[in-house]
């Protein structure tokens, strides 16, 4: 689901009709004409391709779970995440890059967010957007490096986040995994993992759900591409809030 622009009217809309609320109810919570919420109502759904709000729901409920009032608290959409692993000849270091692609579907947007997390690597030469962020906070598992949006961004406005960093094995232990956490909806996640010379035999792209890990291959919305260095995972529309992972192991030879 492509995330369209509401207006502040339109959004306030959408939760009644979300709830099954008539046109005369919503007329008079808002104090609007019956024809007003009929004239929103028609623009609201033709935003989301829809023709009714049965036939839109699915995305209707997508869009209330993760901007409506109540929902998670998003405001931005990204187009696509490229997430690269470039892994040192010493297999305990690499080079991570993540270059973000999106929108502000809710704003204004008044900082950017820029979370690690699932590892124990070291990492060093953190930046964003080829600057050193000055803002950072530990929040669990994950560090989170802010930069403020100057000035804030407005409802459809794009942007382009480039985060980049060394990393460090921190137990000496050669590298096993690259992994990404969605946060914000994303339309297209693209992993890549390059290695020094040439792929393990073994290595897989996999999605943690809950407890519950999945094999990414025969996937519909995933494809896998290999080449001479590197294993690509490209997914379309992937699971907020879940974990996707690329694992290998380097064998006594490699």
């Amino acid at each position: 689901m492509i995330i369209p622009i509401l207006t502040t009217r339109q959004r306030e809309i959408l939760e009644f009709l979300y709830v099954g609320a008539t046109r005369k109810e919503i007329a008079s919570s808002l104090n609007l004409s019956p024809e007003t919420v009929k004239m929103h109502t028609k623009n609201i759904l033709d935003k989301f391709d829809a023709t009714s709000i049965r036939d839109g729901f699915k995305f209707i409920s997508q869009y209330i779970t993760y901007y409506g009032s109540a929902g998670l608290g998003y405001q931005t959409f990204l187009k696509n995440i490229y997430h690269r692993y470039e892994i040192g000849p010493d297999l305990i270091t690499c080079k991570v890059r993540r270059l973000s692609e999106g929108y502000v579907v809710h704003g204004p947007l008044k900082e950017h967010v820029y979370s690690i997390g699932g590892t124990n690597d070291i990492l060093s030469n953190v930046k964003i957007n080829n600057e050193v962020p000055r803002n950072l906070e530990t929040s669990g598992a994950f560090i989170n490096y802010k930069m403020a949006s100057t000035p804030p961004l407005r409802d459809g406005e794009e942007f382009t986040r480039d985060l980049s960093f060394d990393a460090h094995s921190i137990n000496e232990q050669k590298l096993h995994q690259s992994s990404i956490i969605i946060g914000t909806p994303v339309a297209k996640v693209i992993l890549e993992v390059v290695f020094p010379r040439g792929i393990p035999d073994y290595i897989n792209g996999s999605v943690i759900k809950g407890v519950n890990q999945s094999n990414l291959k025969g996937e519909k919305n995933v494809t896998i591409v290999e080449n001479e260095t590197s294993y690509i995972v490209e997914i379309l529309f992937p699971d907020s809030e879940q974990q996707y992972s690329i694992d290998w192991k380097f064998d006594t030879n490699y």
